[in-house]
């Protein structure tokens, strides 16, 4: 929906974005930018969502979610943690009189 849409539709259901600022404590530019769809606030799109009677989907379409699930940041740490102590127990230990940076024969 346009926010203009969502303003109206709020109105109609007897709620101002002012109003909505005062019930769920929060500044009126958090409930603009949600309205506008440029931040996504779950307990002010929930709210807006169950004034105007309309499910988020349909309110706030093709809305892209960036937060993992508990299992995914579990999964990607063991991934991550397997190829740290893979990496560590694969890589070759150099001496200092092989390391590829240190000149051999003298001071530098």
């Amino acid at each position: 929906m346009h926010p203009e849409e969502i303003k109206a539709a709020m109105r109609i259901a007897g709620t101002t974005p002012a109003m909505l600022c005062d019930e769920l404590e929060v500044a009126a530019s958090s409930i603009s930018q949600t309205i506008s769809g440029h931040i996504k606030s779950k307990r002010i799109q929930t709210r807006i969502a169950e004034i105007i009677g309309k499910p988020i989907d349909f309110i706030w379409p093709n809305q892209v979610v960036l937060r993992r699930t508990r299992a995914q940041i579990d999964s990607q740490r063991q991934t991550v943690s397997a190829r740290h102590q893979r990496s560590i127990s694969g890589a070759p230990q150099l001496h200092s009189s092989e390391h590829p940076f240190v000149e051999k024969g003298g001071a530098a």
